[in-house]
């Protein structure tokens, strides 16, 4: 039996994104995991284990300090995957439907400097 819940005008499909995450296919003391410790380790779906693999099987490189291809891949990926973060919060923040283009890019724009702001205290991007 698939669990749903109600969210919104749609409904959310719980099994079909539990299948997104590969370890909780495992089983402990028999019976099928269940993770309640995000708060301490967030659980990774398929997609970005993909993708962290990829990354540094294929582009793993010093972000804006360097000047060959690789590093430019690196940096072009990151800086892809800043916009695609600030894009999808601003999006789930306030949503397609109902919302004003006004808020939606002041969204945008908040995120891109929440965003901006983490990377250069990490020193990923110049100061």
């Amino acid at each position: 039996m698939a669990v749903t819940q109600q969210r919104g005008a749609g409904t959310l499909d719980v099994e079909r994104i539990k299948a997104d995450f590969p370890i909780l296919e495992r089983t402990s003391h028999g019976k099928r995991l269940v993770y309640l410790d995000s708060a301490n380790t967030s659980q990774k779906p398929r997609k970005v284990i993909d993708t962290i693999t990829e990354y540094y099987e294929r582009h793993n490189a010093n972000l804006y300090r360097a000047v060959y291809e690789l590093a430019e891949e690196a940096t072009a990926m990151f800086e892809a995957a800043i916009e695609t973060m600030v894009w999808t919060s601003a999006w789930v923040s306030c949503g397609p439907v109902g919302s004003s283009p006004r808020e939606f890019e002041a969204l945008i724009r908040a995120d891109l400097e929440r965003w901006t702001a983490i990377a250069r205290e990490l020193k990923l991007e110049p100061q």
